[in-house]
């Protein structure tokens, strides 16, 4: 007869023993088939004689061992985690704690903390110097125009009449515009008749050059036919060249005979101050 081993206990169990006689263990698939011849009887032992069983005793029940083998598939071994997952897990973690300090110290690159303070008030920590730019001053190299309110000439107690401001009036802006060089204004001045005399062109030649200080009307009174004169001081500075003493400083004066044109009053002659010459050089 073929027998087979028990792995388990190593009972020795016939070939139409699906189970082990003693633990029960099944017959295991890949446990070989061997035929083995029955070993002979050991001699009984000397020792003390097993009581008999009485006859209405039921024989002992046989307890198969608690330990039992299984035959499910051995879980495959742990092993464990890969180095470049591990790296990757660390990286996570150091950029979300990045992120958290981001977040609590309120992400604000220029240094500065908006934080309001318990009673309201906003803090503002100052700028670090040593990464402030400092704007750069740069001086301009466009002189300054000065400017002045002083008028172009000045009036005598005996010109100063509220009647003759009209006249006064003419004067300041035939001076002014002499000293300005606008010579269509400057000539338009002028008369009629005068304009007849010196052409506007003259005019620019003969005072291209030409700035009038120190204008003072020294009086004013009623002029022949109705106009008025006008007894004026100055000097003016030129080109030498442009001067009738060839020197750059003459003084001047000279009676203005003035006539109304229209709302205005218009320059219509020149002459002497009581037989004294009308210019001479400073």
């Amino acid at each position: 007869m073929t027998n087979w081993t028990c792995p388990s206990c190593h009972t020795q169990n016939v070939e139409a023993d699906v189970l082990c006689q003693v633990c029960g263990v099944p017959l295991a698939p890949t446990v070989p088939v061997a035929v083995v011849s029955p070993a002979p009887l050991a001699p009984p032992l000397a020792g003390p004689a097993t009581p008999a069983a009485r006859p209405n005793e039921p024989p002992a029940a046989v307890v198969p061992p608690t330990t039992t083998a299984s035959w499910e598939p051995a879980a495959p071994a742990r092993r464990g985690i890969p180095l470049g997952a591990a790296i990757a897990v660390v990286a996570l973690v150091l950029v979300a704690a990045v992120a958290l300090v981001v977040v609590l110290t309120g992400g604000n690159d220029s240094g500065s903390s908006d934080a309001g303070t318990p009673d309201g008030s906003s803090v503002t920590t100052p700028p670090d110097p040593s990464t402030t730019e400092i704007p750069t001053t740069v001086a301009s190299t466009t002189p300054e125009v000065a400017t002045t309110t002083a008028p172009v000439l000045t009036v005598g107690p005996s010109a100063s009449d509220s009647g003759f401001q009209p006249a006064v009036a003419a004067l300041s802006t035939y001076f002014a515009a002499i000293n300005a060089h606008d010579f269509a204004t400057a000539h338009a001045a002028l008369s009629p008749s005068q304009q007849a005399k010196v052409s506007q062109a003259q005019m620019a030649m003969d005072a291209d050059t030409t700035h009038d200080s120190d204008i003072y009307v020294e009086s004013i009174a009623p002029g022949p036919s109705g106009g008025l004169a006008a007894d004026v001081s100055f000097t003016s500075t030129q080109s030498a060249e442009d001067s009738r003493f060839n020197t750059t400083c003459t003084r001047w004066r000279i009676r203005y005979e003035l006539i109304p044109s229209g709302s205005t009053w218009v320059i219509d002659g020149t002459g002497k101050v009581d037989g004294a010459p009308i210019s001479v050089p400073c």
